[in-house]
C-alpha cells in the first residue's frame, strides 16, 4: 500500500499563523496528518482491474450492474469494439448478455502496461494488455474471451465531487471468443 505525505514548511505555517484564524498551526498540522494517512489513488492499472471485475460479477443486481458501468465508464466515452465505434449502452448490453447465463466469471490480466500522462500521478494515462474472461456455465463447459484493449483513464467533469473521479474516457477493444 503506498501512501504520501504532505510537507508543510515551517515559513509557511508561521504564514497562516499570522495571517489565519486562531489555531491556524494546529489545523494546518492536523490537515497534513490527515493526508499522510489517507492512502494516494490507485495505480491506473488496480483502477482498472477492480472496477472492470466488480463489472463482471455475476451476483449483482441488473441496478448495481449499471451503477458499476457508471463508475468505470464516461457517460460520452469513444469506445471501439472489434473495429467499430459503439456507445456504452452497446457495452453495457454486451456485458450483461455474458452474465446473464454465466454461473461465475474470473478475469486474467496479462501482459498489461501503463503510462501514466505525468509519471507519478495516476489521475489520468493509458493501460493496455491483455483481458482473458473465463465463464462458466452449468451445464456447459467454460468460455473463454481474449479481449486486446487500449484504454484511457482520466478525470471524468460530471463526477469532479467524488474523492475518486477518474473514469474511463476511450476505449479501443478486439475481442475473440472460443
Amino acid at each position: 500500500m503506498k501512501f504520501s505525505f504532505a510537507v508543510i514548511p515551517t515559513a509557511l505555517l508561521c504564514a497562516q499563523a499570522v495571517v489565519g484564524a486562531p489555531g491556524a498551526i494546529a489545523d494546518s498540522i492536523l490537515q497534513s496528518r490527515q493526508d499522510a494517512a489517507r492512502p494516494s489513488k490507485p495505480s491506473l492499472t488496480n483502477w482498472l482491474q477492480d472496477h472492470l471485475r466488480l463489472m463482471f460479477n455475476v451476483s449483482m443486481t441488473h441496478a448495481e450492474f449499471n451503477k458499476s458501468v457508471d463508475a468505470t465508464y464516461s457517460a460520452n466515452a469513444p469506445l471501439t469494439f472489434n473495429g467499430g465505434p459503439v456507445p456504452v449502452d452497446f457495452l453495457k448490453a454486451n456485458v450483461n448478455g455474458q452474465l446473464g447465463n454465466a454461473t461465475d466469471i474470473k478475469l486474467r490480466f496479462e501482459n498489461v502496461i501503463e503510462l501514466q500522462n505525468t509519471p507519478g500521478d495516476s489521475s489520468a494515462g493509458i493501460v493496455a494488455g491483455v483481458i482473458f474472461l473465463d465463464r462458466y456455465h452449468d451445464p456447459n463447459p467454460k468460455t473463454v474471451s481474449e479481449d486486446v484493449f487500449i484504454i484511457t483513464i482520466g478525470p471524468d467533469a460530471a463526477f469532479q465531487q467524488e474523492k475518486d473521479n477518474r473514469r474511463i474516457i476511450a476505449s479501443t477493444s478486439v475481442v475473440v471468443t472460443h
